[in-house]
């Protein structure tokens, strides 16, 4: 058993007819990201400005940046 993403499996598997999609209903489902960059990094500012850029679309959609 494996754990997918809806629109992944649905696109990836739709064609195979030995594999079976259950849908997970009243699961509580999310999703970590993080933003990493080598220390010294010359880009180091623009990955923060992409870091700051998320978490305000995250607030922006009521999404929780934590």
């Amino acid at each position: 058993m494996s754990l997918f993403p809806e629109l992944y499996a649905r696109s990836e598997f739709r064609v195979d007819e030995d594999i079976v999609l259950l849908t997970l209903d009243g699961w509580p489902a999310s999703r970590d990201i993080g933003y990493f960059c080598r220390a010294g990094s010359g880009r180091a500012a623009q990955f923060e400005e992409l870091a700051r850029g998320s978490e305000a679309t995250c607030a922006a959609i009521g999404l929780s940046s934590n």
